[in-house]
Formats: C-alpha cells, sequence, structure tokens
C-alpha cells in the first residue's frame, strides 16, 4: 500500500470543508472571504470551513477544534462571541434591522463621517473604498484609496 499524500489525508479528514470550498469557489474568487484564506496563501488543498467560535478557539465543519493564534479582524481583544458584544450586536439589529438601516441612522443624526472614516481605515491594505460597504454610501470615488493616517 503506498504512502498518502497529505492532500489525500486532509481530504479524509476534513472532507465538509471540501465540499463548502468547491461550492464557495463558484460564487467567491479564491473560494474563502480573505485572501489570507485562500490556496494561493497555502491553504492546500483548501482551507478548513469554521462553524463556530468562541473566546480564542473555533470549531470547523468537520468537528476539528483549533486555538486561535491569529485573532484578526475583530475577535482580537475579547475573542470569539463574547457574551458583551454578541448582546450588543443582537440590540443593533433588533432596534436598527440592518447596516443600511444603521448606516441611515447615522446619517440622520450626523455621524456618517465617523462611520465612514471607520470603515475608511479598516481597508488599510490600500484598496479603493468602493469595496468597502460604507464607501458608495459617503460618496468616494473608485479612484480613491483608503491608508490608514
Amino acid at each position: 500500500m503506498a504512502a498518502q499524500t497529505f492532500d489525500e489525508r486532509y481530504r479524509h479528514w476534513a472532507p465538509r470543508s471540501g465540499e463548502l470550498f468547491t461550492e464557495a469557489s463558484r460564487y467567491i474568487p479564491g473560494g474563502a472571504g480573505s485572501s489570507a484564506r485562500t490556496v494561493k496563501f497555502g491553504w492546500k488543498p483548501y482551507p478548513p470551513f469554521m462553524a463556530e467560535g468562541y473566546g480564542p478557539r473555533l470549531r470547523d465543519v468537520d468537528g476539528h477544534e483549533y486555538v486561535d493564534y491569529l485573532l484578526g479582524l475583530g475577535p482580537m481583544i475579547l475573542g470569539h462571541r463574547h457574551p458583551v458584544v454578541t448582546q450588543a450586536v443582537t440590540s443593533a439589529v433588533t432596534d436598527l434591522g440592518n447596516l443600511q438601516t444603521f448606516l441611515q441612522s447615522c446619517q440622520a443624526g450626523g455621524l456618517d463621517a465617523r462611520v465612514c472614516l471607520w470603515h475608511r481605515r479598516c481597508a488599510s491594505d490600500g484598496s479603493p473604498c468602493r469595496r468597502t460597504t460604507a464607501g458608495p454610501w459617503c460618496g468616494w470615488s473608485a479612484r480613491e484609496s483608503c491608508s490608514v493616517p
């Protein structure tokens, strides 16, 4: 019996992630919501798809648990699904509906510049502001690049 390659072992170990990657690749360039989680950046043959997270831990759709040492894009300080943050988001969605309603509410209250500035700073990779949700809302053109002050 020949030794299995890493790709073969991984496909056996994480089959549901493979199915979801195949499906996601039909709709999302690279099959993932972040270029850092694409095959191009080393997730070969495909990245694990996460089902849930709490604190510093993540669980993928195949049932494997990980410690999230990256903790980027939000959970860095409090971890995933911190109860206070979860309650605040739940209340905001209940009260305001969705992001569009939130932005309209902020604009009506004179807060649109703060919201737009936050979105603008989050696009610190120099990508056009139109890639963020608030970019077009705030009237930034595709030519205008974002930068961290």
